[in-house]
């Protein structure tokens, strides 16, 4: 008997036959495929703990005189996965680019961001509703599995596996700066002096300052209400449900009690190493 395809994984199935057209016409993503130069920063994540924001705060450190926004955000931090790779190429260096990719050793400075995988499990559940690849009444029985096992949408291996990639690379403090999301939160302009010093940055306070102002979360939904038609990554997905999420912590309240329990049995030891309560 033939199994009907359900709506979520038609539209995923319709994307990888999109890639692959887009690929030959050399206009497909770069991806893991990404040309890599050898003064590139990375700013690599598992997808939904923070990049974006982190992506303005760098743009607004790195060119304090740019109007940093959604229409601009690309082509100052471009993301591998919305851009080809011979755009990329072309661009000026030292480029900095958004990642979400597991270890590569290719990548010769890195910035990894991590987040609570708790967090991170809502916040992408929330925006694969967003960008229609499941059903508001696709359950937590049917989510949680392939966020542990990491087969949701992204061949990147599932949060565990892609950030101890990295952190168990070797590859050195010098190449491999480690963020945690929640640090950032708390203390911005500390976490931003130690970004500009891993890169050699000038460290002046009136332009960390600038950064953290200019990167509000506040202003950032406010310009996601005006631009979301604008960016590539929202401009096609539900205009209902936002990208830039109101509060951090609204996770605590919405994680199903037994969804905590079964990532936190899971990842116990690398969320403990991480310095999150388990």
């Amino acid at each position: 008997m033939t199994r009907r395809v359900n709506a979520a994984e038609g539209a995923l199935l319709q994307s990888r036959l999109f890639r692959k057209i887009l690929r030959g016409l050399g206009l497909a993503s770069a991806m893991r495929s990404v040309s890599v130069k050898p003064d590139d920063v990375f700013i690599v994540s598992y997808p939904r703990s923070g990049n974006t924001w982190f992506r303005f705060l760098m743009a607004n450190l790195l060119h304090p005189d740019t109007n940093v926004d959604f229409t601009t955000i690309e082509g100052v931090i471009p993301d591998i996965y919305k851009n080809p790779d011979r755009r990329l190429r072309r661009l000026p260096s030292p480029r900095y680019l958004k990642s979400h990719e597991y270890f590569d050793p290719r990548y010769l400075k890195v910035i990894y961001l991590v987040r609570d995988p708790r967090a991170v499990s809502v916040s992408y559940y929330h925006y694969l509703r967003k960008a229609r690849f499941i059903p508001d009444n696709f359950g937590w029985e049917s989510f949680l599995p392939r966020f542990l096992d990491g087969t949701s949408y992204l061949p990147i291996g599932n949060w565990h596996d892609n950030v101890n990639s990295w952190i168990s690379s070797g590859i050195g403090d010098s190449r491999l700066l480690l963020l945690r999301y929640e640090d950032l939160q708390a203390e911005p302009v500390v976490q931003l002096e130690r970004v500009a010093a891993f890169l050699g940055r000038p460290r002046g306070e009136a332009l960390i300052a600038n950064a953290v102002q200019k990167s509000d979360r506040r202003r950032m939904m406010d310009l996601e209400r005006i631009q979301s038609d604008k960016w590539r990554t929202t401009r096609s997905t539900r205009q209902d449900i936002p990208f830039v999420r109101s509060t951090v912590d609204a996770w605590r309240d919405e994680l199903p009690k037994w969804c905590f329990d079964e990532i936190t049995s899971r990842w116990a030891p690398l969320m403990a190493a991480l310095g999150y309560d388990v």
